[in-house]
């Protein structure tokens, strides 16, 4: 049985080289330079500034080194996901078309199909930030959208039943008026009532009380009783 032939390596279209050079010069320009900068004077402040340790012999040359490597090396990746969405922008381009079919989850039936041989060339020599950005975007768009939500996240919706109750409920301020008005009321009566009645200081003839004269008074008889030598009656 012949082995079967080793894959072509895939060749990419002149829309596709265009859109891979834009995207170099674009990610250097818009996020490698910025970020490199960013990060090796940020380096640079911090050890001069005692935050981080420099070098015995180099002082803060290897630090801020390091620090534009890995600003370039960020702003390599953090563009990947422009350059994709360029690359699935172009009509007849088979990578686009892969990386749409990795997105949205498989291909419908206008969808350009690849062949076998052919999904394995263009893997193989796909550019490695390609790849990256294919399988950071099928993360952020593997969503289980298909899972009914639970009825218990809508616990937090307002209730009508219970703005009613609240509304049917008199506000503090309206129970505190009625019964500052009702207060008012009895204080009110109370004090007509008062001023109604006479005054206690006067003694009306009714209220005075009976008085015996000392002629009302029958004597007590004392004759009758014997006295002693000093003249003292003794009671029997």
């Amino acid at each position: 049985m012949a082995a079967p032939p080793p894959p072509t390596p895939y060749r990419f279209s002149s829309d596709e080289m265009r859109v891979l050079q834009e995207c170099n010069r674009e990610s250097f320009y818009q996020r490698c330079l910025p970020l490199s900068t960013l990060f090796g004077v940020g380096t640079y402040l911090g050890v001069n500034s005692g935050y981080l340790k420099p070098n015995p012999r180099f002082g803060a040359v290897p630090k801020v080194i390091g620090a534009v490597i890995a600003g370039y090396l960020v702003g390599k990746v953090s563009y990947q996901g422009k350059c994709a969405e360029k690359l699935m922008a172009l009509p007849d381009s088979k990578i686009g078309a892969l990386l749409r079919n990795r997105r949205y989850g498989g291909s419908s039936q206008n969808s350009l199909t690849l062949e076998d041989h052919d999904l394995e060339k263009v893997l193989t020599n796909i550019p490695e930030s390609e790849k990256l950005s294919d399988i950071s975007n099928k993360g952020l768009m593997d969503l289980d959208t298909d899972r009914p939500l639970s009825s218990g996240f809508d616990d937090f919706r307002p209730n009508l039943d219970d703005v009613q109750m609240e509304d049917s409920i008199p506000s503090p301020d309206r129970m505190r008026s009625t019964s500052y008005d009702e207060l008012r009321r009895r204080n009110r009566e109370e004090y007509e009532q008062k001023r109604t009645k006479p005054y206690r200081g006067v003694v009306t003839p009714e209220e005075v009380p009976t008085v015996l004269n000392p002629s009302d008074m029958s004597p007590i008889d004392t004759s009758s009783n014997p006295s002693n030598i000093y003249g003292d009656r003794w009671e029997k």
